[in-house]
Protein backbone atom coordinates (compact mmCIF):
# COMPACT_ATOMS: atom_id res chain seq x y z
CA UNK A 1 0.00 0.00 0.00
CA UNK A 2 1.28 3.46 -0.86
CA UNK A 3 0.62 6.58 1.18
CA UNK A 4 -0.92 9.48 -0.65
CA UNK A 5 1.84 11.41 -2.34
CA UNK A 6 2.24 14.38 -4.57
CA UNK A 7 2.48 13.71 -8.27
CA UNK A 8 6.11 14.84 -8.25
CA UNK A 9 8.28 13.27 -5.61
CA UNK A 10 11.90 13.26 -4.61
CA UNK A 11 13.65 9.94 -5.02
CA UNK A 12 16.94 8.82 -3.58
CA UNK A 13 18.73 5.67 -4.74
CA UNK A 14 18.58 3.02 -2.07
CA UNK A 15 22.35 3.11 -1.76
CA UNK A 16 21.98 6.50 -0.14
CA UNK A 17 23.86 8.49 -2.79
CA UNK A 18 22.51 11.92 -3.55
CA UNK A 19 19.75 12.16 -6.11
CA UNK A 20 19.61 14.93 -8.69
CA UNK A 21 15.83 15.39 -8.76
CA UNK A 22 14.18 18.20 -6.89
CA UNK A 23 10.73 18.48 -5.40
CA UNK A 24 8.32 20.59 -7.38
CA UNK A 25 5.20 21.78 -5.66
CA UNK A 26 3.97 24.17 -3.03
CA UNK A 27 6.24 24.98 -0.15
CA UNK A 28 5.30 23.20 3.06
CA UNK A 29 5.80 26.43 4.96
CA UNK A 30 2.52 27.69 3.57
CA UNK A 31 1.06 31.16 3.85
CA UNK A 32 -1.33 32.87 6.25
CA UNK A 33 -4.10 32.78 3.66
CA UNK A 34 -3.54 29.09 3.01
CA UNK A 35 -3.61 28.32 6.70
CA UNK A 36 -6.89 30.16 7.16
CA UNK A 37 -8.47 28.15 4.35
CA UNK A 38 -7.84 24.93 6.25
CA UNK A 39 -8.54 26.24 9.72
CA UNK A 40 -12.17 27.15 9.27
CA UNK A 41 -14.29 25.60 12.06
CA UNK A 42 -14.95 21.92 11.52
CA UNK A 43 -12.58 21.55 8.57
CA UNK A 44 -9.64 19.25 8.18
CA UNK A 45 -6.58 20.13 10.22
CA UNK A 46 -4.52 17.02 9.67
CA UNK A 47 -4.83 13.55 8.28
CA UNK A 48 -2.79 10.45 8.91
CA UNK A 49 -2.28 8.88 5.52
CA UNK A 50 -1.41 5.36 6.48
CA UNK A 51 -2.79 3.55 3.47
CA UNK A 52 -4.14 4.07 -0.01
CA UNK A 53 -7.63 5.07 1.18
CA UNK A 54 -8.02 7.18 4.30
CA UNK A 55 -10.82 5.95 6.58
CA UNK A 56 -10.81 2.62 4.75
CA UNK A 57 -7.38 1.06 5.31
CA UNK A 58 -6.64 2.71 8.59
CA UNK A 59 -6.11 6.50 8.61
CA UNK A 60 -7.47 8.94 11.09
CA UNK A 61 -8.64 12.51 10.84
CA UNK A 62 -8.49 15.14 13.53
CA UNK A 63 -10.44 18.36 13.10
CA UNK A 64 -11.01 21.56 15.00
CA UNK A 65 -14.61 21.92 16.06
CA UNK A 66 -16.39 25.27 16.23
CA UNK A 67 -15.55 25.13 19.89
CA UNK A 68 -11.77 25.57 19.70
CA UNK A 69 -11.38 24.09 23.16
CA UNK A 70 -12.02 20.67 21.58
CA UNK A 71 -10.23 18.44 19.10
CA UNK A 72 -12.32 15.78 17.40
CA UNK A 73 -10.59 12.56 16.37
CA UNK A 74 -12.79 10.97 13.74
CA UNK A 75 -12.52 7.20 13.41
CA UNK A 76 -16.13 6.72 12.34
CA UNK A 77 -15.42 5.60 8.77
CA UNK A 78 -12.30 3.63 9.57
CA UNK A 79 -12.47 0.00 8.49
CA UNK A 80 -9.17 -1.25 9.73
CA UNK A 81 -7.76 -0.46 13.16
CA UNK A 82 -4.03 -0.98 12.73
CA UNK A 83 -1.16 -0.13 15.12
CA UNK A 84 -0.40 3.21 13.44
CA UNK A 85 -4.01 4.37 13.79
CA UNK A 86 -3.99 3.47 17.48
CA UNK A 87 -0.64 5.13 18.18
CA UNK A 88 -1.64 8.24 16.23
CA UNK A 89 -5.05 8.52 17.87
CA UNK A 90 -3.55 8.23 21.35
CA UNK A 91 -0.89 10.86 20.63
CA UNK A 92 -3.33 13.37 19.16
CA UNK A 93 -5.69 12.94 22.13
CA UNK A 94 -2.97 13.17 24.76
CA UNK A 95 -1.31 16.18 23.13
CA UNK A 96 -4.63 18.01 22.87
CA UNK A 97 -5.36 17.33 26.55
CA UNK A 98 -1.86 18.52 27.48
CA UNK A 99 -2.65 21.83 25.77
CA UNK A 100 -5.87 22.20 27.75
CA UNK A 101 -8.19 21.12 24.94
CA UNK A 102 -10.72 18.30 25.25
CA UNK A 103 -10.27 15.35 22.86
CA UNK A 104 -13.50 13.86 21.48
CA UNK A 105 -13.21 10.49 19.78
CA UNK A 106 -15.81 9.64 17.16
CA UNK A 107 -15.69 5.86 17.17
CA UNK A 108 -16.57 3.41 14.39
CA UNK A 109 -19.97 1.74 14.54
CA UNK A 110 -18.52 -1.60 13.52
CA UNK A 111 -18.12 -3.84 16.59
CA UNK A 112 -15.14 -5.62 15.04
CA UNK A 113 -13.20 -2.38 14.65
CA UNK A 114 -14.10 -1.30 18.17
CA UNK A 115 -12.73 -4.61 19.39
CA UNK A 116 -9.56 -4.09 17.34
CA UNK A 117 -9.04 -0.65 18.85
CA UNK A 118 -9.50 -2.15 22.29
CA UNK A 119 -7.27 -5.09 21.41
CA UNK A 120 -4.39 -2.74 20.62
CA UNK A 121 -4.92 -0.83 23.88
CA UNK A 122 -6.22 2.53 22.66
CA UNK A 123 -8.75 2.99 25.47
CA UNK A 124 -6.26 2.05 28.19
CA UNK A 125 -4.52 5.45 27.97
CA UNK A 126 -7.54 7.67 27.33
CA UNK A 127 -10.01 9.23 29.73
CA UNK A 128 -13.49 7.64 29.48
CA UNK A 129 -15.02 11.11 29.09
CA UNK A 130 -13.17 11.53 25.79
CA UNK A 131 -15.27 8.79 24.16
CA UNK A 132 -19.01 9.08 23.52
CA UNK A 133 -21.00 6.71 25.70
CA UNK A 134 -18.98 4.00 27.37
CA UNK A 135 -15.71 2.80 25.82
CA UNK A 136 -15.77 -0.87 24.87
CA UNK A 137 -14.64 -3.47 27.35
CA UNK A 138 -11.00 -4.48 27.21
CA UNK A 139 -10.63 -7.12 24.53
CA UNK A 140 -8.82 -10.36 25.22
CA UNK A 141 -5.55 -10.66 23.34
CA UNK A 142 -2.65 -13.03 22.84
CA UNK A 143 0.94 -11.91 23.38
CA UNK A 144 1.83 -14.22 20.49
CA UNK A 145 0.02 -11.95 18.02
CA UNK A 146 -0.32 -8.50 19.62
CA UNK A 147 1.65 -5.95 21.63
CA UNK A 148 -0.77 -3.46 23.10
CA UNK A 149 -0.02 0.27 23.24
CA UNK A 150 3.21 0.83 25.18
CA UNK A 151 4.70 4.04 26.52
CA UNK A 152 8.42 3.74 25.92
CA UNK A 153 10.05 6.74 27.57
CA UNK A 154 9.78 6.24 31.32
CA UNK A 155 13.20 7.18 32.72
CA UNK A 156 15.06 4.44 34.51
CA UNK A 157 12.97 1.72 32.87
CA UNK A 158 13.77 -0.68 30.07
CA UNK A 159 10.41 -0.42 28.36
CA UNK A 160 11.89 0.46 24.97
CA UNK A 161 14.28 -2.47 25.11
CA UNK A 162 11.49 -4.74 26.31
CA UNK A 163 9.23 -3.65 23.45
CA UNK A 164 11.89 -4.38 20.82
CA UNK A 165 12.65 -7.74 22.43
CA UNK A 166 8.96 -8.68 22.46
CA UNK A 167 8.61 -7.70 18.79
CA UNK A 168 11.57 -9.83 17.75
CA UNK A 169 10.32 -12.74 19.86
CA UNK A 170 6.90 -12.44 18.24
CA UNK A 171 8.51 -12.46 14.81
CA UNK A 172 10.81 -15.37 15.61
CA UNK A 173 7.86 -17.34 16.94
CA UNK A 174 6.11 -16.91 13.58
CA UNK A 175 9.14 -17.53 11.33
CA UNK A 176 11.05 -20.09 13.40
CA UNK A 177 14.31 -18.34 12.46
CA UNK A 178 16.43 -15.66 14.16
CA UNK A 179 17.73 -14.28 10.83
CA UNK A 180 14.87 -11.87 10.24
CA UNK A 181 14.23 -10.74 13.83
CA UNK A 182 17.79 -9.41 14.23
CA UNK A 183 17.68 -6.73 11.47
CA UNK A 184 14.08 -5.90 12.38
CA UNK A 185 15.20 -5.31 15.96
CA UNK A 186 18.02 -3.05 14.74
CA UNK A 187 15.55 -0.94 12.72
CA UNK A 188 13.20 -0.60 15.70
CA UNK A 189 16.05 0.33 18.05
CA UNK A 190 17.14 3.16 15.75
CA UNK A 191 13.63 4.51 15.18
CA UNK A 192 12.82 4.43 18.90
CA UNK A 193 16.22 5.85 19.87
CA UNK A 194 15.70 8.81 17.54
CA UNK A 195 12.34 9.51 19.18
CA UNK A 196 13.75 9.19 22.70
CA UNK A 197 16.71 11.46 22.02
CA UNK A 198 15.27 14.11 19.71
CA UNK A 199 11.47 14.33 19.90
CA UNK A 200 10.92 16.34 23.12
CA UNK A 201 7.42 14.88 23.19
CA UNK A 202 5.44 16.34 26.11
CA UNK A 203 3.17 13.29 26.33
CA UNK A 204 5.69 10.52 25.73
CA UNK A 205 6.55 8.05 23.00
CA UNK A 206 4.17 5.21 22.18
CA UNK A 207 4.34 2.00 20.18
CA UNK A 208 2.14 -0.96 19.29
CA UNK A 209 2.51 -4.06 17.15
CA UNK A 210 0.34 -6.79 15.71
CA UNK A 211 0.86 -9.96 13.73
CA UNK A 212 -1.73 -10.50 11.01
CA UNK A 213 -2.48 -13.96 9.66
CA UNK A 214 -4.54 -12.82 6.66
CA UNK A 215 -3.90 -10.32 3.91
CA UNK A 216 -6.18 -7.55 5.17
CA UNK A 217 -3.26 -5.31 6.16
CA UNK A 218 -0.31 -6.97 4.45
CA UNK A 219 -0.36 -9.34 1.50
CA UNK A 220 -0.31 -12.65 3.31
CA UNK A 221 0.72 -13.02 6.96
CA UNK A 222 2.97 -10.34 8.40
CA UNK A 223 3.93 -8.05 11.25
CA UNK A 224 3.15 -4.34 11.57
CA UNK A 225 4.84 -2.13 14.16
CA UNK A 226 4.10 1.55 14.78
CA UNK A 227 6.12 4.05 16.84
CA UNK A 228 5.19 7.69 17.36
CA UNK A 229 5.72 10.82 19.40
CA UNK A 230 4.01 14.21 19.73
CA UNK A 231 7.21 16.19 19.77
CA UNK A 232 8.80 18.94 17.71
CA UNK A 233 9.28 16.95 14.50
CA UNK A 234 12.37 16.36 12.39
CA UNK A 235 12.35 19.84 10.89
CA UNK A 236 12.75 21.60 14.24
CA UNK A 237 15.31 19.05 15.39
CA UNK A 238 17.60 19.48 12.39
CA UNK A 239 16.99 23.16 11.72
CA UNK A 240 18.54 23.97 15.11
CA UNK A 241 21.91 22.82 13.71
CA UNK A 242 21.47 23.17 9.94
CA UNK A 243 19.87 26.47 8.98
CA UNK A 244 19.71 25.44 5.32
CA UNK A 245 16.95 22.93 6.19
CA UNK A 246 13.66 24.82 5.96
CA UNK A 247 11.10 22.14 5.04
CA UNK A 248 10.05 18.84 6.59
CA UNK A 249 10.64 16.93 3.37
CA UNK A 250 14.24 18.22 3.32
CA UNK A 251 14.65 17.26 6.97
CA UNK A 252 13.52 13.69 6.26
CA UNK A 253 15.93 13.51 3.33
CA UNK A 254 18.84 14.78 5.40
CA UNK A 255 18.02 12.50 8.34
CA UNK A 256 19.25 9.54 6.29
CA UNK A 257 22.56 11.28 5.58
CA UNK A 258 25.26 9.70 7.80
CA UNK A 259 26.91 13.10 8.32
CA UNK A 260 23.79 14.79 9.68
CA UNK A 261 22.53 14.66 13.24
CA UNK A 262 20.06 16.62 15.34
CA UNK A 263 20.50 18.25 18.71
CA UNK A 264 19.77 15.70 21.47
CA UNK A 265 17.31 16.39 24.24
CA UNK A 266 19.01 17.44 27.47
CA UNK A 267 20.13 14.43 29.46
CA UNK A 268 20.02 12.02 26.53
CA UNK A 269 22.55 10.98 23.93
CA UNK A 270 22.11 8.93 20.77
CA UNK A 271 24.01 5.67 21.14
CA UNK A 272 22.95 4.09 17.85
CA UNK A 273 24.22 4.13 14.30
CA UNK A 274 21.48 6.42 13.00
CA UNK A 275 18.91 6.22 10.23
CA UNK A 276 21.46 5.23 7.53
CA UNK A 277 21.61 1.83 9.27
CA UNK A 278 17.81 1.64 8.98
CA UNK A 279 18.08 2.26 5.26
CA UNK A 280 20.70 -0.46 4.92
CA UNK A 281 18.65 -3.03 6.83
CA UNK A 282 15.40 -2.33 4.97
CA UNK A 283 17.03 -2.75 1.57
CA UNK A 284 19.50 -5.47 2.42
CA UNK A 285 18.18 -7.73 5.16
CA UNK A 286 14.38 -7.46 5.50
CA UNK A 287 12.79 -9.00 2.40
CA UNK A 288 9.63 -7.19 1.23
CA UNK A 289 9.85 -4.85 4.23
CA UNK A 290 8.48 -1.31 4.15
CA UNK A 291 9.17 1.62 6.46
CA UNK A 292 7.12 4.83 6.26
CA UNK A 293 8.09 7.85 8.37
CA UNK A 294 5.76 10.84 8.66
CA UNK A 295 6.96 14.13 10.09
CA UNK A 296 5.41 17.54 9.58
CA UNK A 297 3.66 17.56 6.24
CA UNK A 298 6.17 15.20 4.65
CA UNK A 299 6.79 11.47 4.39
CA UNK A 300 9.63 9.12 3.55
CA UNK A 301 8.97 5.62 2.23
CA UNK A 302 11.63 2.90 2.10
CA UNK A 303 10.73 -0.39 0.43
CA UNK A 304 12.97 -3.38 0.12
CA UNK A 305 11.53 -4.20 -3.30
CA UNK A 306 12.05 -0.71 -4.75
CA UNK A 307 15.50 0.57 -5.78
CA UNK A 308 14.79 4.16 -4.73
CA UNK A 309 13.46 5.64 -1.53
CA UNK A 310 10.66 8.17 -1.98
CA UNK A 311 10.27 11.50 -0.17
CA UNK A 312 7.23 13.70 -0.69
CA UNK A 313 4.47 15.88 0.71
CA UNK A 314 1.41 14.51 2.43
CA UNK A 315 -1.66 15.69 0.57
CA UNK A 316 -5.29 15.90 1.58
CA UNK A 317 -7.79 14.58 -0.91
CA UNK A 318 -10.54 15.51 1.55
CA UNK A 319 -9.70 19.20 1.57
CA UNK A 320 -8.63 19.43 -2.05
CA UNK A 321 -5.07 20.60 -1.52
CA UNK A 322 -1.74 20.08 0.15
CA UNK A 323 -1.42 20.48 3.88
CA UNK A 324 1.08 23.06 5.07
CA UNK A 325 3.56 22.68 7.89
CA UNK A 326 1.32 24.62 10.28
CA UNK A 327 -1.38 21.94 10.12
CA UNK A 328 0.94 19.39 11.71
CA UNK A 329 2.70 21.60 14.23
CA UNK A 330 3.15 19.74 17.47
CA UNK A 331 2.01 16.33 16.20
CA UNK A 332 5.53 14.92 16.08
CA UNK A 333 6.93 12.06 14.02
CA UNK A 334 5.28 8.70 13.37
CA UNK A 335 6.76 5.57 11.82
CA UNK A 336 5.24 2.34 10.55
CA UNK A 337 7.24 -0.82 9.77
CA UNK A 338 5.52 -3.58 7.80
CA UNK A 339 7.09 -6.99 7.30
CA UNK A 340 5.16 -9.38 5.04
CA UNK A 341 5.95 -13.03 5.63
CA UNK A 342 4.04 -14.51 2.72
CA UNK A 343 7.10 -15.43 0.68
Amino acid sequence: MKPYVQARQLERPATGSCATETIEGPSDRGSPNGALRFRQPGQLVGIELAGTEPFVTGGLTFVEAEDTSQVRIDLSRMRLADPLTVVGSALVALRAAKEGRTPRLILPQDDTELENLSLLGLFDCLEPAWCPGSPPARAAFSTETCLRLWRLDFRGSRRAEDFVRRCTELLEGQTGSPKLPRPVGQVLVEVIENALVHSRSPVGIYAAARFYRSGKVIEGPGLEVAVGDAGVGMLSTLRARYRRITRSVDALWEAFNPRVGGTPTAGRSHRGAGLPLVQDRIHGRIPHGELVILSGNAFARLRADEPKDVYGLRASHCSGGDLTESHFEGWGTWARLRIPLGG
